[in-house]
Parts: C-alpha cells; sequence; structure tokens
C-alpha cells in the first residue's frame, strides 16, 4: 500500500499516514514511447562521407544537403515503423549541436564573419580554413582548443585565448 500524509493533516499538526488510494483516483494512462533523438551520421556513415567529399571541394552544397535530407526523412520514416507515438524532430546536424546552439544564438567569432557562404561561415567556426584559425592556436581546428566543451568536441567559439586541450 502506498502511503502519504494529508498536507491539511500535517498543518494541524496531526500526521499520520493515509493510503493514496484513499485520496487520488488512480487512471492508467497510456504508454508513450518516444527517444531522445536518433543517429544523424547514417548507418553506413554517410553524412561523414559527403561533409569530408564537400570540404575537400569534390560534392557541391546540393550533394551534400541531398544526403542530409534523405538520412532525416529515412529517421523519421524508421521512427514511425518502429511504433514510437512521439518522434522527435530538430535533432539533425550538419557537425555538432553546440556550434548549432551558437549559430542559432549569433555567438560565432568575428574571425568567422567574413565568409560569405553560411554553411562554409559554420565549418569554418568549427574547423577553421586554410587562412581562419582561432586566435591564440597554430591549427586551424577548433577540436584543438577547449573552451567550451560538449564531451564529443572541444569547441572554442569566442575566445580571446585559446587553451590547448589536454
Amino acid at each position: 500500500m502506498l502511503c502519504s500524509t494529508r498536507s491539511a493533516d500535517v498543518l494541524n499538526g496531526d500526521e499520520h499516514p493515509v493510503a493514496l488510494e484513499d485520496v487520488i483516483t488512480m487512471t492508467p494512462l497510456p504508454f508513450s514511447a518516444t527517444i531522445l533523438g536518433a543517429p544523424r551520421i547514417g548507418p553506413n556513415r554517410e553524412l561523414k562521407r559527403a561533409t569530408e567529399k564537400y570540404w575537400a571541394g569534390s560534392a557541391t552544397r546540393a550533394d551534400l544537403e541531398a544526403v542530409a535530407s534523405g538520412l532525416r526523412q529515412t529517421s523519421l520514416a524508421e521512427l514511425a515503423a518502429a511504433g514510437l507515438d512521439s518522434i522527435p524532430v530538430n535533432t539533425f546536424s550538419y557537425y555538432d549541436h553546440v556550434l548549432d546552439t551558437a549559430v542559432m544564438l549569433g555567438a560565432l567569432p568575428p574571425r568567422v564573419a567574413t565568409i560569405e557562404d553560411d554553411l562554409d561561415r559554420y565549418f569554418a567556426a568549427a574547423r577553421g580554413t586554410k587562412t581562419i584559425t582561432p586566435a591564440g592556436c597554430d591549427r586551424p581546428s577548433l577540436s584543438d582548443c577547449l573552451i567550451i566543451s560538449n564531451e564529443r568536441h572541444p569547441m572554442a567559439l569566442t575566445a580571446q585565448v585559446c587553451v590547448r586541450a589536454p
């Protein structure tokens, strides 16, 4: 038997256990199945390969977006087919959810502000380019610097000085 104390009785100084069934009508709720997100890279690492081709210049933005769109559609269809009655949306990222948040908040560093293309600016903030490096670092990748960390990709987004990650 589940027990509780009636709040009115507690206020009066009379604390005695009461069966919850006597106080609350319990009605069974339908079970709801969901997940927080789904793997976004693809079963055969399709997003990784498409992104690397885009970075190398052997694929266009349209090619990368087509792969990403296909992965999102497949993922949503698989989750629906799995019987989830609440399917998460807007969980996709080309690179990293911390970077996505920085983009959403307009918190990208000034060093990437001159890059016209939004996708190239996005990737430059994360990885650097041949000509753009994080302040204070001799390598173009933010993964070599630690200011903000999401446990997976150390990232320095707005740092004046870049501290080496261990």
